[in-house]
């Protein structure tokens, strides 16, 4: 009995990590990577077609970061959103 338990462990375990990559995988990070190679035009189009400024990178890196650190001010401030009123 106590083989089968750790084999089902095993099985679960397993099923939630592949669960996992899955979602990973189907993240859409074109608009982080468009930021990281500098590609302003690109990721202000992918903004004007609704992407999502928040996603990550599996390393946690983000759009606005990329902008920030190539010191983008009109990408940063197209990630940041409209301004205050």
């Amino acid at each position: 009995m106590g083989r089968d338990m750790n084999a089902t462990r095993v099985c679960i375990v397993l099923a939630i990590s592949a669960a996992s990559v899955a979602s990973a995988a189907e993240r859409d990070s074109r608009l982080v990577t468009a930021a990281a190679n500098q590609d302003r035009r690109e990721a202000l189009a992918l903004i004007a077609e609704g992407a999502d400024v928040n996603e990550t990178r599996a390393d946690g890196a983000t759009a606005l970061l990329w902008a920030a650190h190539w010191d983008d001010l009109e990408l940063a401030r197209a990630c940041s959103g409209p301004a205050p009123t």
